[in-house]
């Protein structure tokens, strides 16, 4: 009989709800035991004793580290008294974490691996159209190597690029993020309706806007860009945000990858800018044969792949 590994089933350990920040103190308190102090405790287990006190009275906001978890089971007062003794599951549990399984089918992984050479060669058309509107790229801005932005909920949002931009003495980060799905990558899931999908796609990036909205100070300096390959999901993205006030500089992008080149680009209303003038707002003025790598050819589940 084969194994699960063998089938390519695995089980990861993810954070899938919000953690129960009482029952998590309780436990916690259980595996401290009555004779040690909170200092002696954060020390065995590697936090310091004002992290140790935050969980306790539950004033934290990110899912505890599953290693810092494991040591406070393998520290805990009374491991073998079955009425004193915390377990790990249930530990787990309070914290949010869940064992969720996955298999990938091949048609699967090579859907992925697509969905990951799509994303590259938008970076590149997108490289290429700033190159050529006067944005001179980084040597290391060439490769394509993914980043981050902090959002609100402690957790940073991946981003595909980001660079300086600077126009006429405004300069700002132009941040990337691109959705390398097209319409017909769902339509084959049963899921034919543009608006459901941008649902989708919204979860996922409701951190972002939830940052705008509470905390506009940490985008001040970005514009933020979402860039895509299929007009269907651009217009609706497009008619779905716009209704929306947003405090920072977004706008969606709509690439071609077929002739390598950026169509339309469409900002949102910011409160905070009237103008929230583009580098894409600019007609191109040199070629882009004329930096380091960018005479070659561009080559050819979730929207924000790791």
């Amino acid at each position: 009989m084969k194994n699960l590994k063998e089938i390519g089933v695995t089980f990861h350990l993810l954070p899938v709800k919000s953690p129960d920040k009482e029952r998590v103190s309780t436990l916690i308190k259980k595996a401290i035991g009555y004779e040690r102090s909170n200092k002696e405790f954060a020390e065995l287990i590697g936090i310091s004793e004002a992290t140790l006190s935050r969980i306790l009275t539950c004033k934290y906001n990110k899912h505890l580290e599953e290693s810092v978890l494991k040591k406070i089971i393998d520290n805990q007062a009374n491991p073998t008294n079955v009425y004193e003794n915390v377990s790990l599951s249930e530990l787990y549990e309070a914290c949010g974490y869940m064992f969720v399984s996955s298999r990938k089918t091949n048609n699967e992984q090579t859907r992925l691996s697509d969905f990951r050479n799509q994303r590259e060669r938008m970076g590149k058309i997108i490289k290429s159209a700033l190159f050529e509107r006067g944005i001179d790229l980084k040597e290391t801005d060439l490769d394509y190597v993914s980043g981050t932005i902090d959002t609100v909920i402690g957790t940073p949002k991946r981003c595909d690029f980001a660079t300086t931009i600077n126009i006429e003495g405004d300069q700002y980060v132009g941040v990337f993020m691109n959705i390398p799905q097209k319409m017909d990558d769902f339509k084959s899931i049963g899921n034919n309706d543009p608006a459901e999908v941008i649902c989708m796609l919204l979860n996922e990036l409701s951190s972002v806007f939830l940052t705008d909205a509470w905390y506009p100070e940490l985008y001040e300096k970005f514009r933020i860009h979402f860039c895509f390959v299929d007009r269907n999901l651009f217009e609706a993205f497009y008619e779905h945000i716009k209704q929306y006030p947003l405090n920072g500089r977004f706008s969606a992008l709509l690439l071609d990858d077929i002739r390598l080149n950026i169509i339309e680009e469409k900002s949102f209303e910011s409160l905070e800018d009237a103008d929230n003038v583009s580098i894409f707002d600019r007609q191109p003025f040199r070629s882009v044969s004329n930096t380091k790598d960018m005479s070659q050819d561009i080559p050819g589940g979730s929207f924000l792949l790791p």
